[in-house]
């Protein structure tokens, strides 16, 4: 299977649940107003918000933790094994913030200007 191919069952896969997802920006929003903030944090919380995502586009998950309040999140697309396997890494945490000297809300996700705003956002 070529990945043309791939890209096209993707496509058709995404249009069948694209009413049922909210969009890109919804989803940045959403993610931008968990205050993951380190510590305490709530990547718990955030760790399950994209779990689920991923799980209502029919995507493998799996939970690790060493800490229940610091969970790691797997996620597993298994492709035909004709391309080389991609890792991606990230992750929810973010550095404290001090409210006085931004501008707008970090953890609020507002949109201005054609921009997404909040901590963590980049």
């Amino acid at each position: 299977m070529g990945a043309r191919l791939v890209n096209d069952e993707l496509k058709q896969d995404g249009a069948r649940r694209g009413s049922e997802l909210p969009s890109p920006v919804e989803i940045l929003q959403a993610l931008i107003r968990f205050n993951t903030t380190n510590p305490p944090g709530e990547e718990a919380a955030c760790i399950m918000y994209i779990r689920q995502l991923l799980e209502d586009a029919g995507i493998e998950t799996q939970i690790e933790a060493l800490d229940p309040a610091r969970p790691n999140l797997l996620a597993r697309m298994k492709g035909s094994g004709e391309a080389p396997p991609l890792l991606l890494y990230g992750h929810v945490d973010v550095v404290g913030v001090d409210k006085q000297v931004w501008s707008r809300e970090p953890f609020g996700g507002e949109i201005e200007g054609g921009f997404v705003w909040g901590a963590g956002r980049s």
